[in-house]
């Protein structure tokens, strides 16, 4: 069931991660629903930040800018179940998968945003992401990418960095 956070509506998202059950949620900006659906901000976490909690400000962000934003709760944390079988990798995808799936979502205009460690896996299931559905473009928050891995993506791809970024 979906319920209001401030100006922004939230639906808790349930579903099948690799061999474990995984929660999330889409959050939603409060301006009417576009006849395709609401552009996408898939976040795709970092090793550190296992829970959706770590990533409000995001949420917060994009959602003011008139997309739906889509993150989880990694295995073992929050919401989700924990296995020792399967893959947090293959999860990620699943995860993608799920938000596009979304009926209120433009899976034609899908941004993948990925932090840090989540840059690496990125890279390493790129193939498995687009073949899902290619996104518009990439946002590299903390990239861990070097400039060979950067410039064969095919996407437009943003970079956030700040001073203290190595």
């Amino acid at each position: 069931k979906p319920y209001e956070q401030g100006s922004v509506l939230t639906h808790n998202v349930n579903f099948a991660g690799d061999q474990v059950q995984l929660a999330g949620q889409i959050d939603y900006p409060s301006a009417p629903i576009p006849l395709s659906g609401y552009p996408l901000i898939f976040i795709l976490q970092n090793a550190g930040c296992t829970g959706r909690g770590g990533y409000d400000s995001y949420a917060r962000m994009g959602t003011s800018a008139g997309y739906a934003v889509f993150r989880w709760d990694k295995r073992g944390t929050g919401a989700s179940g924990s296995s020792g079988n399967g893959s947090a990798e293959m999860d990620a995808l699943k995860a993608y998968k799920t938000a596009l799936k979304l009926s209120s979502v433009d899976r034609q205009r899908a941004i993948i945003l990925a932090q840090s460690e989540g840059t690496l896996l990125l890279h390493k299931h790129y193939d498995l992401f687009v073949q899902e559905q290619s996104p518009r473009a990439l946002i590299l928050i903390g990239n861990m990418l070097n400039e060979d891995q950067i410039v064969k993506l095919p996407e437009p791809v943003h970079f956030i960095t700040g001073d203290e970024d190595w």
